[in-house]
Formats: C-alpha cells, sequence, structure tokens
C-alpha cells in the first residue's frame, strides 16, 4: 500500500501534537475544604490545612483540616477564634478571643488551646511559626504606654519577647512579625520614619541575629513582608508610585526579595492592578492573590521561574471554581487557599496531579504513526534507488 505525502505530512503533524496534548489539562485538583464562608490559610507539608470558616450562629472559627474533616479548634472562653500557620508538627497558632472578648495569641497542640498571653496590654495575635514551636506575633503593650498599639513579638521557651519597631514617627510605634524560617530570621511590619498621609507609613523588615532591618518599598510610603524561606527569599507587598488616580494611594504590588533586592512581581491585569504575595515555600515558588484587569476580581496566583501566572488557568477550566487567593504552598506544592463558586466561597486544597499518561488508544495511534512514517521512509529510498 502506497502513502500518499500529505498523508504522511498529516501523521507527523499529529504525533507532534501528541506530547502537547498529553501536556495540556488541569494541573492541580481542588479539594473543597470547608463550607461556605470558610478560608484556607496555611498548610504544612503533611497536607493539613488551617484557617477560618463560620459556624452556625455566625461567628468566626478556627479550624485545622487533616484530609478527613474539618475540626474546629474551639477558643479562649469567647465566641470568635482564627488559625493562621500550622508547622510540620501539626502545632497551630492564631487568635481567640478570652471571656472578656479580647483577641489573644494561641497555640493549639493535641486537642488543647493555650493562651500566649500579652505584654501587659489586653491584646496579642500569633502570625507564624517555624518547625521548633518558635511563634511570632503582635501583642499589646499596657494601654496609654509605648507599643500599645501593638508590638511585633518571638514567644519562645514560654516567654513572650517584645522585637521592637523601626525608627517611626512619634506616638504611632507599632510592629507586627508575621513569619520565621528555621534560621530564626523574623520578617514583619513595623511604623516608619516617613509620615505621609494618606498611605500609612509603614515598611517591611527582617530581624537577623536580633537587628531590625527596614527592607525599604517599592517607591510608596509602605510595605510589609508576610513570608520568609528557610533559604531566606522574602515575600510581602509593597506601594508603587503608580498613582492613576492622583489622590495619593498608589498601586501596591507583591514583591520578592533576594539578595537584598525587591523586585516587582507586577499583577494579572497590569501595572494598574494590585497584588500581593502570602507565602514562598523552599523551592522558591510564590503564592498570592492579584486583581484581574480594571474590575474588582481578584485571583491566586503562583509565581516560578520568573513567570507570573493566574491559579485559575492550572485548575480545571469546566469545574466552575474561581481561586481568588492562594494564601500558602508548601514544599510538596500543594496550596491552600480559598475558592468561590455560585457566589459562595470556601476552604479550598491544590494537589498537584501526576504527569498526564496517554492513554492506551493514544499509545497505540503513536506506535502505528511511528510504523507508518518509517514506512513511508523506507518506500521513499526503495524508489530512489
Amino acid at each position: 500500500m502506497f502513502v500518499p505525502k500529505q498523508f504522511a505530512s498529516c501523521i507527523l503533524l499529529a504525533l507532534c501534537a501528541l506530547p502537547l496534548a498529553a501536556a495540556a489539562g488541569p494541573r492541580y485538583n481542588l479539594t473543597v475544604l470547608g463550607g461556605a464562608g470558610s478560608a484556607a490559610l496555611d498548610i504544612n507539608l503533611g497536607g493539613q490545612v488551617v484557617g477560618e470558616y463560620t459556624n452556625g450562629a455566625g461567628d468566626q472559627r478556627a479550624f485545622i483540616h487533616s484530609g478527613i474533616a474539618l475540626l474546629d479548634l474551639g477558643t479562649l472562653g469567647g465566641a470568635s477564634a482564627s488559625a493562621a500557620a500550622i508547622n510540620d508538627s501539626g502545632q497551630v497558632v492564631g487568635t481567640a478571643s478570652n471571656a472578656a472578648g479580647d483577641g489573644r495569641a494561641f497555640s493549639y497542640l493535641g486537642g488543647v488551646m493555650s493562651d500566649l498571653g500579652t505584654l501587659g496590654g489586653a491584646g496579642s495575635r500569633a502570625y507564624g511559626i517555624d518547625n521548633a514551636g518558635h511563634i511570632v506575633g503582635a501583642a499589646d503593650y499596657p494601654a496609654g504606654s509605648l507599643g500599645e498599639y501593638g508590638i511585633a513579638f518571638l514567644y519562645a521557651n514560654g516567654s513572650m519577647q517584645g522585637l521592637g519597631f523601626l525608627p517611626t514617627y512619634e506616638g504611632d510605634e507599632r510592629s507586627r512579625a508575621l513569619a520565621i524560617n528555621a534560621q530564626g530570621q523574623i520578617v514583619g511590619a513595623s511604623s516608619a520614619t516617613d509620615f505621609g498621609p494618606p498611605e500609612h507609613p509603614e515598611h517591611a523588615f527582617i530581624i537577623d541575629n536580633d537587628m531590625m532591618t527596614d527592607l525599604g518599598t517599592l517607591g510608596g510610603l509602605y510595605s510589609e513582608a508576610r513570608a520568609i524561606n528557610d533559604a531566606g527569599v522574602i515575600v510581602g507587598r509593597a506601594s508603587t508610585t503608580l498613582d492613576p488616580a492622583g489622590i495619593g494611594h498608589t498601586i501596591p504590588h507583591a514583591f520578592l526579595l533576594l539578595d537584598g533586592t525587591m523586585i516587582d512581581l507586577g499583577a494579572l491585569g497590569g501595572q494598574y492592578v494590585g497584588s500581593d504575595a502570602l507565602d514562598v515555600n523552599n523551592l522558591g515558588q510564590v503564592v498570592g492573590w492579584s486583581g484581574v484587569g480594571l474590575s474588582a476580581d481578584r485571583h491566586g496566583f503562583l509565581y516560578q521561574g520568573g513567570i507570573f501566572q493566574d491559579v485559575n488557568l492550572l485548575i480545571d477550566p469546566l469545574s466552575g471554581w474561581t481561586v481568588t487567593d492562594a494564601a500558602a504552598i508548601n514544599d510538596l506544592e500543594q496550596i491552600a487557599g480559598t475558592a468561590c463558586r455560585d457566589g459562595q466561597c470556601y476552604a479550598v486544597r491544590l494537589d498537584p496531579l501526576q504527569a498526564n499518561v496517554p492513554e492506551p488508544g493514544t499509545a497505540l495511534l503513536t506506535a502505528t504513526g511511528l510504523g507508518m512514517l518509517a514506512w513511508v521512509g523506507t518506500r521513499r529510498r526503495s524508489r530512489r534507488s
């Protein structure tokens, strides 16, 4: 049988397209973890997810999801709580109200929630924890004293220590520690020297060897460092010089700080859209949220290898879900966040799918096509001789 040249070309094109077809399709599977009104805020290496949800009474409550069901962590005697972070041992930290209605930093482990106390004031909030159990956050000093609006703290060995703040406008002293890595480096945000309403003058900082360093901004007045990986790569949000409305409120963008240089990651909808980087793993992958175009919508993003990508392009397009926040990513590339469908939003986990393997029919077509191409090549050589 003779195979026409045109048919052979079609087979060749089909074969070239097969790898593309195999690589196409969803990269992540989406699993719903909580009911309507829930949000996932962190994930550990074991895939355990923590966050917050709304219970039947309408109160915000903290949860942990370990793969089977959502577990309410309780409170410190009040009505509300939110879980902000979890380490690989399953220790959870966050903020819960006490019987007096004050928000207090908590640690939860083995079914027990513990109040971490304050720095003498009424309230405190825990935001981050490392695998050694060191906790960071912000706590109030007594009313009327320096630090009454909250000062960054480190909680270790049963004791809370205030970490201070950057040189700042008098009467506006405050700071908060948001994350800590395996080397004990702490990042967060602090009031800063420059005062320029209407934007609040806060700057991202890092504390390394007990020294707090101002990380600067992207040209605006404020910044906030949200996460740091074990290699010291820092991500967060910083204001730029972009002020399209001319009212003094500039556009904030997600940033990546590497070797002392703050890099503007941009946004999904162009430079005049805001974005925020919320976490970075030890592979250097960054997740967060970004505005989309000029609408009020926002989508979760994944940044890796210099590419800023909408997470919604990585899930099944027919699922009906829109991932609005990618809050955290672990070293297995699992992402915790929030996704919405039919007007309701839910805590979700995105799990990487295995590489697409060609179906038996596809493999058969590939083998058949290769055989036919080889036959065509043999036929041509025999005709030349």
